[in-house]
């Protein structure tokens, strides 16, 4: 099903096109300013989207659910993605978020099982569930505008390799790198002084962590289920006795 709104349209409301299984593709007009919340979710047939350059936000849960969906379009007008905008788009693999979005919402990724890189804008925070679940995302970038990577952030992320964490950074949250199965490294730095509970649980293919806070507070089973871990740097009067580490390990004491 195709659906041509008009020309004149300057408002798509709240659910408008909630759960409607058979849309495939949809011509927004450049004249529309404001798409409400929910207004695609669950569009499971619709493929792609191009947003309009009049948009400001794309609201909570627009896209929640449209599994279908491969490409979406977002032009620099844009300065926020909402709440799980883009949550069970389980299909996408390709999005560019332009620098003029300064907000991206919680669980906005959550699900897309397809996603295999993105590159973040400067946005103060990675919050609450925004990527778990994204079981392809290789590679992300963390800008040094981040201060806090909340809970469950990158949680199930098992093709991630690598991740820099800025010296921004002074919060990360519980279980925000759980199960990131293929990570083989990490460096916690001076600037983080809170390491939330199971932070880095399962991470199975962790080898070598550093961690450079002397103050920081660590919360328990860090690093359980870390089976390959055989090296961490840690400052000289900070204990690891709760930190989860199940395994003997070279410690170095920096």
């Amino acid at each position: 099903t195709i659906i041509e709104i008009p020309s004149n349209t300057v408002c798509i409301g709240s659910e408008a096109f909630y759960g409607c299984s058979s849309l495939c593709s949809i011509d927004i007009p450049s004249s529309v300013r404001t798409i409400g919340n929910n207004a695609f979710a669950y569009c499971s047939s619709l493929n792609e989207f191009f947003v309009p350059s009049s948009l400001k936000s794309i609201a909570h849960q627009t896209f929640s659910g449209c599994s279908q969906l491969m490409k979406v379009e977002i032009p620099s007008s844009v300065t926020s993605i909402g709440d799980n905008a883009f949550q069970g788009c389980s299909s996408l693999k390709i999005i560019n978020i332009p620098t003029s979005v300064s907000s991206i919402g919680f669980g906005s990724f959550k699900g897309c099982l397809l996603l295999k890189y993105i590159a973040l804008p400067s946005v103060p925070l990675i919050g609450f569930n925004a990527f778990q679940g994204c079981s392809s995302l290789k590679q992300i970038n963390i800008p040094s505008s981040v201060t806090s990577i909340c809970s469950n952030a990158f949680h199930g992320c098992s093709s991630l390799l690598q991740i820099e964490i800025p010296s921004s950074v002074t919060f990360i949250g519980d279980e925000s790198f759980r199960e990131c199965s293929m990570l083989s490294e990490i460096k916690i730095p001076s600037s983080v002084v809170n390491l939330g509970s199971r932070a880095f649980f399962g991470c199975l293919s962790l080898q070598k962590i550093v961690i450079e806070n002397p103050e920081i507070s660590i919360k328990s089973e860090v690093f359980k289920g870390c089976s390959s871990i055989t090296h961490i740097s840690i400052p000289s009067d900070l204990s690891i006795d709760n930190i989860g580490i199940e395994y003997e390990v070279c410690v170095n004491r920096i």
